[in-house]
C-alpha cells in the first residue's frame, strides 16, 4: 500500500527530525525565560501524508504537511510556522486543495528558505505519469524580536500600551533602558550596542531583531546601525515621532509645559541630548551627511539610510488646528531652518506633533514609507492612540516594503515640473482679482506664485472645500513671502478648483503689474512642439505645431487645447488645436494634438498652448522667422538706403517699425546702433557677405527668445575700423552719403535707451547658462537666484557697471548651475532677478539634465 509507506517513511523522519531538533534551536537553559522547548510531536492526523522543514536566518521553523480526507477526497497542504523564542504556531492554509479524481496523486511538499525569509514550496500532482510539479512563493513568516528604544527623558513605561499589544499577539519584545536620557545620543548607541550584544548571550538567539524607537531614539538607534556596524543585526526600523532631521523645540532656551509636560528652566541649554537634538548639531551632521563633525560648513556626500534594512517612520500633526494639542503655542509646532546664507529662522506649522515637525521627522529616500496620524502629539503618540500601536505591529508582523539598497538624500523623482494657470494684468489699489486654479488628481505637488515690480500685493489660497489656507496651517504647506513675490507649495494638493486671491495693498495710483503661476508636479504632461521638428523657418512657411498629452506615457485623448500666438506685430492670433488626422496629424485619437499655422513676417512668434479638461496645464514655445537681414525698407533687398534708415532711426528723425527693427539689428545683440548702418554698408559693397545674426545658427528653446552670437570688442572701435575700410572702397555717391552720417555719429556710443533683463541662453540648459542684460545708466548690479519655491539659491553681484549692453558671454552675467555652497542644483524650474539702481526684473529659465 503506496499510503502505508508513506506513513513509514514519514515516522523514521519525525524521528530524526526530533533528535535534530535540539541542536538547532536553542534549549530552554540557554534561553532564558523566553525560549522554548522543542515538541515531541508536531502534528498528529489519521490521514497524515508527507512533511519537510525549513529554518529561516531567525532560526524560526517552516512545516509543510499534506492532510488527506477520506470523507472529501480532498488533500489539503499546510505550512506550520513556529517562533524560535516562544514557541508561538501559526497555520497557513496553502492555495492549493485538490478534489482527487481516481489515481491522481497530490502529495511530496518541500519547503525551502531564502536569506529574507521568503519561503518556496515544491509539491508534486497529476493523475498520470508524466507528474507536475508545482512552486509556491510565499513571505509569509512570523515577527522577528522587537527591541524598544525610548527617547529623551523617556523610561521603559512609556512603551506600556505598545508592550501589552506585543505581548498579546505572540511578539517578542525587549526594553533597552537609558533613562532618563540627558546625554550624548552617540554615548547611548554604544551602551545599545553592548546591550544587544548581551541579550544575545543570554538567550541564544542568532537572528535580525526589529527596532521601534520614539524621539531621541531614532538617533541612538540610527547611530548604532550606521557607525557602529548594526546593520547586519536590524531588520527593520521603525520611528515614532523620530527626530531625524533636529527638534527645532531644543533651539528654544527653555521648555514650556504646556508642550512638553514638564518644566526645566535652565536645563535646555547645558543638556548634551538637547544640543544634539538641534539642527545643526555634530551628531545630525553625521547622521544625515557623513561630514567632519568638527566642521560642519563642509558638507559631505549624503548617506543617511543604511542598506539592507526596512525603514518606517510614523508622524503627528494638527492640520485641524486643535488648541489642547498644545495651548501654549495654538496647536502649533516650532520649525527651525536654514536661509541661503546657513543663518537660522523660525516658523510655527501644524504640520507636526507638537515637538517636532514633519519636515523635521521625514526620512526621505527610496522605499521609506512615511506615515502621517491626524491629531496625535508628541507624548501621547505611543500609549494613547490605539490606531498607531496597531499600525506598529501590522508593520511587524508583515513588512511590505522592500529593502533600502542605497543611501540617497531624496526621493527618485520620476515627476516632471509642469505648468499649469497662468495670468497676468495691472491690479489698482484696493482691487482683489480671484484667480481659478484646476487641480487635478494626478498633482503630486502644487507651487502657486506671484510676482510684481515693486509696491506690495498679498495672495491667498482658498482650497475647493472653501477653507482659507492661512500659512503654517494647513498640514503639507509651505509659504514664503519676498520683497516682490509670495510662493505657497503644497504637496498633495486636494484636487478641484482652488482661488488663488491677489490683494493690492499699497499700490501707485496707475495699478500695479502682477504675474501669477502654477507649477506642478505631475505625470500628467503637455509636450509643445513641431511636427517638423523646427523652431527656425522662413517667411512663408507653414508651421505644425503639435501639443502631446500623456499621463505616464498613456495618451490622453478627448481633451480641450487651444493655442494663442502673439506675431511680430504684437498682434494676437488664436486657433484650436486637435486630434482627428486631419490637421497636420496621421492619426486620430493618439493624444497628440495639432493644427498649421501659417508664419508670414520675420520675427518672434510666441506660442502659448493651453489644454484641458478634468486638469489645466500650459505649456509654451517659440518659433523664429528668419528674416532678410538688413532689408529694413522691406523692399526684398539690401542697400545704402537701408543703412540710411537705420541712422535716422538712430538719431531720432523716424521710428522704424517692429518689423523693421527686427531686420535693422543685424549684430543681433538686441539693440540698434550706428553699427548696424556701418554693417549694412559693408554687406552693400561686399566687405562682409553675411551678418553677425546670421552668421551662426540660431538658438530657440521653448518660452524664450533667440539669441544669436554678438560682436566682441568696444563698439567706436569697430566703427572706426569699418569706416576706413569703406573709405578705402568703390563707394556710390548714395553710399558716400551714408558713410559721412556714420562719421559724424563716430564720436559717441550709442547706449541703450532703457534698462532691460534679457532671456538666459542658453534655455534650457546644462550645467551653465549666460544672463544677458543692458543698462541705460552707470549703476551697481545684482543678479539673485531662486528656485520654484522661492527660496534664494544663488546671487551674483557683478559691481559698478557702465552704461551699455552686456550680452555677449564676455560681458553678460555667467551661472555655473551651482548654489552658494557650490552644489549643483536639480533639473527644474528658477527664476533670475536683475537689480540696478531703482530696476528690477525677473524670468524663468530652465535646467534639462
Amino acid at each position: 500500500m503506496v499510503r502505508l509507506k508513506k506513513f513509514k517513511l514519514l515516522f523514521w523522519v519525525l524521528i530524526v527530525w526530533g533528535l535534530a531538533v535540539t541542536s538547532v534551536l536553542p534549549s530552554a537553559s540557554q534561553a532564558g525565560d523566553d525560549s522554548w522547548s522543542p515538541p515531541q510531536t508536531i502534528a498528529e492526523w489519521p490521514y497524515f501524508q508527507s512533511s519537510s522543514i525549513a529554518i529561516d536566518p531567525n532560526n524560526n521553523w517552516h512545516v509543510v504537511y499534506d492532510e488527506w480526507s477520506d470523507s472529501d477526497g480532498i488533500e489539503t497542504t499546510y505550512i506550520k510556522h513556529i517562533s524560535s523564542t516562544t514557541g508561538l504556531e501559526i497555520i497557513t492554509q496553502a492555495t492549493f486543495n485538490y478534489n482527487t479524481q481516481v489515481g491522481e496523486t497530490v502529495h511530496y511538499p518541500s519547503v525551502a528558505v531564502d536569506s529574507n525569509g521568503g519561503l518556496h514550496v515544491i509539491y508534486q500532482h497529476n493523475i498520470i505519469p508524466p507528474y507536475k510539479v508545482s512552486l509556491m512563493y510565499t513571505t509569509k513568516q512570523l515577527a522577528v524580536p522587537v527591541l524598544l528604544v525610548h527617547g529623551w527623558r523617556g523610561s521603559p513605561e512609556k512603551w506600556t500600551e505598545l508592550k501589552k499589544k506585543l505581548d498579546d499577539e505572540g511578539i517578542v519584545n525587549h526594553i533597552f533602558d537609558y533613562s532618563p536620557g540627558l546625554g550624548d545620543p552617540r554615548d547611548y548607541a554604544v551602551k545599545l550596542k553592548d546591550w544587544i550584544e548581551k541579550l544575545r548571550a543570554d538567550t541564544g538567539y542568532a537572528g535580525k531583531f526589529d527596532i521601534v524607537c520614539h524621539s531621541m531614539g531614532a538617533m541612538v538607534s540610527r547611530w548604532y546601525m550606521k557607525e557602529l556596524g548594526g546593520t547586519e543585526n536590524i531588520r527593520q526600523w521603525i520611528g515614532i515621532a523620530p527626530v531625524n532631521n533636529g527638534a527645532a523645540i531644543a533651539d528654544m532656551e527653555f521648555l514650556v509645559p504646556d508642550v512638553l509636560g514638564w518644566f526645566f528652566p535652565g536645563l535646555i541649554g547645558t543638556e548634551e541630548a538637547v544640543k544634539q537634538m538641534k539642527i545643526k548639531s555634530p551628531t545630525l551632521a553625521m547622521l544625515n551627511y557623513d561630514i567632519d563633525e568638527f566642521n560642519l560648513d563642509i558638507w559631505g556626500t549624503p548617506q543617511h539610510l543604511s542598506s539592507g534594512i526596512i525603514y518606517r517612520n510614523i508622524m503627528g500633526i494638527n492640520s485641524a488646528g486643535v488648541h489642547s494639542f498644545s495651548s501654549i503655542t495654538a496647536g502649533k509646532t516650532l520649525v527651525v531652518k536654514k536661509d541661503s546664507k546657513e543663518e537660522l529662522y523660525s516658523y510655527w506649522t501644524r504640520q507636526g506633533d507638537g515637538v517636532v515637525a514633519m519636515e523635521q521627522s521625514m526620512l526621505k529616500g527610496a522605499n521609506v514609507g512615511n506615515e502621517v496620524f491626524e491629531g496625535v502629539n508628541h507624548n501621547t503618540i505611543l500609549h494613547n492612540d490605539p490606531e498607531v500601536i496597531t499600525k506598529v505591529v501590522e508593520y511587524l508582523k508583515e513588512p511590505s516594503l522592500p529593502l533600502v539598497n542605497n543611501c540617497p538624500t531624496e526621493d527618485p523623482d520620476d515627476d516632471h515640473e509642469v505648468t499649469g494657470t497662468g495670468n497676468q494684468g495691472i491690479l489698482p489699489q484696493g482691487e482683489y482679482k480671484p484667480i481659478e486654479v484646476s487641480v487635478d488628481s494626478s498633482v503630486k505637488k502644487a507651487t502657486v506664485v506671484t510676482t510684481w515690480p515693486g509696491s506690495e500685493l498679498n495672495l491667498t489660497l482658498i482650497s475647493p472645500t472653501g477653507k482659507v489656507m492661512e500659512a503654517g496651517v494647513y498640514p503639507v504647506i509651505e509659504y514664503w513671502k519676498g520683497e516682490n513675490s509670495i510662493w505657497y507649495v503644497i504637496d498633495l494638493p486636494e484636487p478641484g478648483v482652488w482661488t488663488a486671491g491677489i490683494d493690492a495693498i499699497d499700490v501707485p495710483e496707475e495699478g500695479e503689474p502682477y504675474t501669477f503661476m502654477t507649477f506642478y508636479s505631475s505625470q500628467l504632461t503637455l509636450e509643445l512642439t513641431t511636427a517638423e521638428g523646427r523652431y527656425s523657418y522662413n517667411i512663408g512657411d507653414d508651421a505644425t505645431i503639435l501639443a502631446r498629452l500623456s499621463e505616464e506615457d498613456v495618451p490622453i485623448t478627448g481633451a480641450s487645447v487651444r493655442a494663442e500666438v502673439r506675431r511680430p506685430d504684437e498682434l494676437i492670433d488664436e486657433f484650436v488645436l486637435y486630434d482627428d488626422g486631419s490637421h497636420g496629424d496621421a492619426l486620430s485619437n493618439d493624444g497628440n494634438y495639432t493644427n498649421v499655422y501659417s508664419l508670414l513676417m520675420p520675427g518672434n512668434y510666441d506660442f502659448t498652448v493651453f489644454a484641458s479638461g478634468t486638469f489645466e496645464r500650459i505649456e509654451f514655445m517659440t518659433l523664429w522667422v528668419v528674416p532678410i537681414w538688413g532689408d529694413v525698407s522691406q523692399n526684398g533687398k539690401v542697400s545704402a538706403y537701408d543703412a540710411s534708415l537705420v541712422l535716422q532711426h538712430v538719431v531720432g528723425l523716424i521710428t522704424l517699425l517692429p518689423e523693421q527693427q527686427q531686420v535693422a539689428d543685424v549684430t543681433g545683440n538686441g539693440t540698434i546702433t550706428a553699427l548696424d548702418a556701418a554693417l549694412i554698408l559693408q554687406y552693400t559693397v561686399g566687405l562682409i557677405t553675411e551678418f553677425p545674426a546670421q552668421g551662426a545658427p540660431i538658438l530657440i528653446a521653448k518660452d524664450d527668445n533667440p539669441l544669436a552670437p554678438f560682436i566682441k570688442g568696444d563698439e567706436n572701435q569697430m566703427l572706426a575700423k569699418i569706416i576706413a575700410e569703406l573709405e578705402n572702397s568703390s563707394l556710390s555717391t548714395e553710399q558716400k552719403r551714408v558713410l559721412e552720417e556714420l562719421k559724424c555719429l563716430i564720436w559717441q556710443r550709442t547706449l541703450p535707451k532703457h534698462t532691460a533683463l534679457l532671456q538666459n541662453y542658453p534655455n534650457p540648459f546644462n550645467p551653465e547658462t549666460w544672463i544677458p542684460f543692458q543698462l541705460a545708466q552707470n549703476a551697481p548690479v545684482t543678479i539673485s537666484i531662486y528656485n520654484i519655491k522661492g527660496q534664494l539659491i544663488r546671487t551674483l553681484h557683478l559691481g559698478n557697471q557702465q552704461a551699455g549692453i552686456y550680452v555677449v558671454k564676455d560681458k553678460a552675467a555667467y551661472w555655473d548651475g551651482r548654489n552658494h555652497i557650490g552644489e549643483k542644483v536639480a533639473s527644474g524650474i528658477y527664476f533670475y532677478t536683475l537689480q540696478a539702481e531703482g530696476f528690477k526684473a525677473t524670468r524663468r529659465m530652465v535646467i534639462l539634465k
